[in-house]
């Protein structure tokens, strides 16, 4: 059974659903202008990257200080190595976090609806679904990349726990990525599991084809051709909307989008390793992407049980 359809098989609605029955995360989306509406928010976020853009272009051109303070490049490896690290990893939080709130701020104007409407349904956020999302994450995170490294002979490198690099710098290094992932992790569930996600639902019920292009263009943002890892993150972009559809609110997939995140910054390799490379990976990765869906559904589910006895 492959990835998406191990998502399908545990389908909010059946393909033979009325054309606009809702989960309670698409319940704000109704069929009035759909089209257009739809095409309107994948302007939206066009546009806030366009502005962002352009205004790193002006500032680079107006203030000769601030060019490199933006760059998004591999990190030499020096003593200093973390310390650029960190400085990478807040730059692309402050692109990715202003990005999603621009975003955001438009589609909430072009909907005429809350912005929260496109980040969970009707109810206040819950840091209980972002903790758990993180918990259940993180071990799956450690288990795949212990279990992948073994397999390819690539030990990770745990680069908060090397001693080419200063004490201090570790430590700085490991609470700068705490936040700036964070950030990071939280503008691309906004964009992809919020609009996106909804923008897609407007046009089809599918709970398959909904997830299936959310992955798909949650890979291709990333900007890989290796066709594996393209699969990969498209597996791993299919299985958080999945989750956002079943817990009605982007919490839980953005836990645990931090939580993979970190353990890879922390564990295997610092933030830019590679960047300067086309990465590739083993085949043998979609295996794991397999067990991480199991895994991760099997916890959505007993979750949901457990709320639904609850509220019995």
């Amino acid at each position: 059974m492959t990835p998406l359809k191990a998502i399908a098989k545990l389908h909010l609605m059946t393909p033979t659903a009325p054309p606009f029955s809702s989960p309670s995360f698409l319940s704000a989306v109704t069929p009035e202008k759909r089209i257009r509406r739809a095409f309107a928010t994948a302007g939206a976020i066009i546009a806030a990257m366009i502005l962002v853009a352009v205004a790193l272009g002006l500032a680079n051109l107006a203030m000769p200080g601030f060019r490199g303070a933006f760059e998004l490049s591999e990190v030499a490896q020096t003593s200093n190595r973390l310390m650029e690290e960190i400085r990478v990893m807040g730059a692309l939080a402050v692109i990715l976090g202003i990005t999603a709130t621009l975003a955001l701020w438009f589609a909430s104007l072009i909907h005429h609806r809350p912005a929260v409407s496109f980040l969970w349904a009707n109810r206040k956020p819950s840091i209980r679904l972002l903790l758990l999302g993180a918990a259940v994450s993180a071990p799956i995170t450690a288990i795949i990349l212990f279990g992948y490294g073994w397999l390819q002979g690539e030990p990770l490198l745990f680069p908060v726990l090397d001693d080419r690099y200063p004490l201090m710098h570790r430590v700085s290094y490991a609470l700068a990525a705490v936040a700036a992932l964070f950030v990071a992790a939280v503008a691309e569930e906004v964009l992809f599991r919020g609009l996106v996600l909804q923008a897609t639902a407007a046009l089809t019920r599918r709970i398959l084809v909904i997830c299936a292009i959310n992955g798909v263009l949650f890979a291709a943002f990333h900007l890989y051709a290796d066709p594996v890892v393209f699969a990969s993150l498209a597996i791993a972009g299919a299985l958080w909307a999945w989750v956002t559809l079943e817990l009605g609110g982007i919490e839980f997939a953005t836990g645990a989008h931090v939580a993979h995140n970190l353990c890879v910054v922390l564990l295997a390799e610092p933030f830019t390793l590679g960047w300067d490379t086309a990465p590739t990976a083993a085949p043998i990765i979609l295996a794991f992407d397999l067990f991480m869906v199991l895994a991760v559904a099997v916890a959505v589910k007993t979750l949901k049980a457990s709320r639904t006895t609850a509220l019995a």
